[in-house]
């Protein structure tokens, strides 16, 4: 018998591999294999099993990775459909699919054969070095110093057949991994007697309220009770249970009581999306509700009525800011049947999740991006928030985007999906208008409060704050009159650091990364420079490397000079920052939402991550300081980002009972379009004038873009294979119906010592072209770049 194997190595097919008869009975499509790949062994993912093959000389599968399939049918489908709509190899996306943590790395094992022919022809000094080297792990071998002293001798015995390769797989958990639990002992409670408000008596109460426990969960909820537990458990007052690492009891159960009444607007949305989720039938509902207008608890309606009919519920979010806010709605209505994934996560903590959903302990998966993979079973509901965020987008291989993805696992699974946003994306609301979406609309807040009042400032007229170049007087004086009413303030600025980058006083040259061709960040608390790109940093230059003067001035503005300068004018209020410097360390995101609804802060400073789903109660005045930012980024799409960012971030205003929230935008160009309308609350005028555009353009939707991107560690070599490729589809554009636009140099054309090059290909048959390009890069191979030259092709991009 014959499987084919879908190997993470780009441009491929699955590769045919012999199954020896005693791996007969356990392979099955979805489990994992090892097989060896030219000089090295890999671990892929079995698709099929055939009786024959085409292929002559074929090797044998060398062992089975974990004991059941880890990609189940459902999977196996949808990740055959990303590869084939995005234009990646299967095994590119199943490797994706898969968490870090349950993938086991392949180990290479030295073996040293001692009866090997010229063994005996050694000096006794390089055999005793080799027999020290038995049983080592390569991959640490090759890290140590003295490796690089005698890498080429080793090599020459390996040559002579002396050393040997066996491969090994490190560890990785093949199931759910029980955890201890307590429960309390009746009989010997009885006879313990303990001090009111001791940690034995706080733990004894915590107990009593339930049947039982995590030892974890108790040690969290009492500190510093471990000794106390320990002897608990050796007086018999305690007993341990260990067992499943999820309370079963909590499967299935639902709050109705905290479920809010829907105000009429809401009642209108909900009837088709029940009616639909009734029938059990495939629809895409595009969910457009004002910001503050209640599509959560839309959701949390759709959501309850699903697990009515006995389906699971797959919730998307964009960012991981938005996790605790979210979970912590769906636990107050639904208990503990909520599995939750994302990158912030720690690989234990990740792979336990995975596990809880693999073995169908939970009804409702939560999660970013990746959490579309989530082996869930008979799924009645797929809703993705904020569903024009750009991060559902993947930014490397396989470039599938969650959203369009969640798309085809409801029509495969016959099942209802709800795409949430107060700004949708120009494509999704235009995929509403050609009736292939159904649309709904919120026109106003759940609590009947007005959206807030906005004011645009035109940074070209206004007077600035003395000693803050970048604030106008105006803002500066309603910030103090908000912290005065004991409002909080959100201060929005899309970009972290100290200032934009350090320059030299003489030569104006600014500090470039060594490793990219950009500025990098100065980030005043840690005194050093940092790159964004590759993470590059340093410490603050001693001369410039072009002229070698030691004088230096700061260029543009951060979050953390927003704060420096911000403490300076108000003394007496309470800060916090917001971007990824200050939320890098567990819990510290769940600690800075907490300390802003428990109202210890008076000013918010942050990026993004504030910019979006968060409701925050007190929020009286969100000022923006430069709008402008996102609009100058040389991309089609930079107005529609620029409204989107606008109308996210004063949307957080005014969401308390009172009311009365105030935006203010700083702006260099408070005519254009994309503020206006964002001023105005109004996405329809936005979308009108920017569909309009398009359409002069052939921008998407109008048309269907594939960026095809090379890079290289030569410059000439990578723009060399660009103009070699960018003449072959010019050669087909006529042939297969696209337009080429370039090669060109990126924007930015040095990443990480890699230079890059890029083509787009334009097209109202986008289906022709990916034809074509799948026999130029797979089927036939007829072109492929010279040397270290990588292509990467992203559809949609």
């Amino acid at each position: 018998m014959i499987a084919q194997v879908a190997l993470a190595i780009p441009y491929s097919t699955p590769y045919d591999y012999v199954i020896p008869e005693e791996l007969l009975s356990q392979i099955q499509p979805g489990i994992r294999v090892l097989v060896p790949f030219h000089w090295r062994m890999m671990i892929g993912v079995v698709v099929k099993i055939n009786s024959s093959s085409t292929v002559k000389k074929l090797k044998e599968i060398r062992e089975v990775v974990g004991s059941e399939p880890i990609i189940d049918s459902r999977i196996l489908e949808l990740t055959q459909w990303i590869a084939q709509y995005y234009l990646s190899s299967w095994g590119e996306v199943l490797d994706a699919a898969i968490p870090t943590s349950l993938k086991p790395k392949v180990e290479k094992i030295v073996q040293i054969k001692q009866e090997a022919e010229k063994w005996a022809l050694l000096s006794p000094e390089t055999q005793q070095w080799l027999l020290t080297l038995q049983g080592m792990k390569y991959s640490k071998l090759s890290r140590t110093p003295s490796f690089q002293q005698t890498q080429s001798l080793f090599k020459k015995v390996q040559r002579q057949g002396i050393i040997k390769f066996e491969f090994e797989l490190s560890k990785f958990p093949t199931s759910s991994q029980q955890e201890e639990w307590l429960l309390l002992h009746p009989e010997n409670l009885k006879q313990l007697k303990t001090r009111k408000g001791s940690k034995a008596s706080l733990i004894i109460e915590l107990l009593q309220s339930k049947v039982r426990e995590k030892r974890q969960h108790l040690q969290e909820a009492v500190p510093n009770s471990g000794t106390v537990i320990r002897q608990l458990l050796k007086k018999e007052v305690l007993q341990t249970e260990w067992c499943s690492p999820w309370d079963e009891t909590e499967k299935q159960q639902i709050h109705w009581d905290k479920f809010l009444e829907l105000n009429p607007e809401q009642q209108k949305v909900m009837i088709p999306i029940q009616e639909a989720i009734q029938e059990q039938t495939y629809q895409t509902f595009l969910l457009h509700g004002v910001t503050g207008s209640g599509k959560t608890e839309i959701y949390l309606h759709a959501v309850r009525d699903t697990l009515q009919q006995e389906k699971t519920v797959l919730i998307l979010i964009p960012e991981i800011s938005l996790t605790p806010q979210t979970v912590h709605r769906f636990r107050e209505r639904f208990g503990e049947q909520i599995a939750v994934l994302h990158s912030g996560m720690g690989d234990k903590e990740r792979c336990q999740e995975w596990w809880k959903i693999k073995e169908k302990a939970c009804s409702i998966v939560i999660g970013a991006r990746s959490a579309i993979f989530a082996p869930l079973e008979n799924i009645g509901l797929i809703v993705v928030d904020e569903e024009h965020d750009s991060s559902y987008k993947q930014q490397e291989s396989p470039f599938y985007n969650a959203r369009d993805t969640a798309v085809k696992v409801a029509s495969q699974q016959q099942c209802v999906v709800i795409l949430g946003s107060a700004t949708p994306s120009v494509v999704s609301f235009h995929n509403a208008q050609e009736k292939k979406y159904h649309l709904l609309t919120l026109t106003k807040r759940a609590n009947q409060q007005p959206m807030p009042k906005s004011e645009v400032i035109n940074l070209k007229e206004e007077k600035r704050q003395k000693g803050v170049f970048y604030l106008s007087t105006y803002i500066v004086n309603k910030l103090r009159e908000n912290f005065e009413k004991k409002k909080q303030a959100l201060i929005f600025l899309n970009r972290r650091g100290y200032a934009s980058f350090l320059a030299c006083t003489a030569c104006e040259l600014p500090m470039l990364c060594h490793n990219c061709s950009i500025a990098m960040t100065w980030h005043q608390k840690h005194q050093s420079l940092i790159c964004h790109h590759c993470g590059y940093r340093e410490n603050y230059p001693q001369t410039c490397p072009a002229c070698k003067h030691h004088k230096f001035r700061t260029e543009g503005i951060g979050t953390q000079r927003v704060e420096r300068d911000l403490k300076i004018l108000y003394p007496q209020a309470r800060f916090l920052r917001m971007d990824r410097d200050t939320i890098q360390k567990k819990g510290a995101l769940e600690q800075s939402i907490d300390l802003i609804n428990q109202g210890k802060v008076d000013f918010i400073i942050g990026t993004q991550l504030i910019s979006k789903g968060h409701d925050f109660q007190n929020i009286g005045i969100v000022s923006i300081i430069l709008a402008d930012m996102t609009l100058n980024i040389p991309d089609y799409r930079s107005s529609e980002r620029g409204f989107q960012l606008l109308s996210q971030v004063s949307g957080r205003a005014g969401r308390g009972k009172d009311g009365g929230g105030m935006t203010l935008i700083q702006s260099y160009n408070p005519e254009h379009y994309s503020i206006k309308t964002a001023l105005d609350h109004d996405y329809l005028a936005f979308y009108r004038q920017e569909i309009e555009m398009r359409s002069i353009l052939n921008h998407p939707p109008v048309s269907r873009e594939i960026l095809i991107r090379l890079s290289e560690k030569n410059p000439h070599h990578v723009q060399q294979a660009a103009q070699e490729l960018g003449a072959i589809l010019q050669g087909q554009a006529i042939t297969y119906k696209f337009q080429v636009l370039g090669p060109i140099e990126s924007s930015i054309a040095k990443v990480n010592n890699r230079y890059y090059w890029e083509i787009h290909l334009n097209s109202n048959q986008i289906g022709r072209v990916k034809g074509f390009l799948y026999q130029l890069f797979w089927s036939s191979k007829s072109w492929s770049p010279k040397g270290g030259t990588r292509i990467s092709i992203n559809v949609d991009p």
